[in-house]
């Protein structure tokens, strides 16, 4: 039985190398670095991929990040910074306007009832 050369359309990479999806060239399998290696860790033990972001708490979210050179993602953690509230005259007085199930709380300056 003879095999019979197909061609066939689109891009491959030659047999013994694998497609890095971070640089899209073909690497040697043996350079090949596994799933997990392209993947963070959270606090909770959850395995998250390269490039992800999750919300930790309604103030704080989270992201894996890549890592120059062949340093493996790592986790890194941001919380959002609140504005100050405004600052009113004399004759008002701080008034809290949200529901208080946002990050910030919003203020604004309400007159004085006296």
């Amino acid at each position: 039985m003879q095999i019979q050369p197909v061609e066939l359309d689109g891009c491959y990479c030659v047999r013994g190398t694998v497609l890095d999806e971070d640089s899209g060239n073909c690497v040697p399998e043996s350079e090949c670095q596994t799933t997990t290696e392209k993947m963070c860790q959270d606090a909770a033990g959850t395995m998250r991929q390269s490039g992800e972001r999750w919300d930790v708490d309604r103030c704080t979210w989270c992201s894996c990040q890549r890592q120059q050179g062949d340093r493996p993602p790592s986790v890194v953690c941001q919380q959002t910074k609140c504005p100050d509230p405004p600052e009113c005259p004399d004759t008002h007085s701080l008034v809290r306007k949200d529901n208080g199930e946002e990050c910030c709380p919003v203020f604004e300056c309400g007159e004085r009832k006296f």
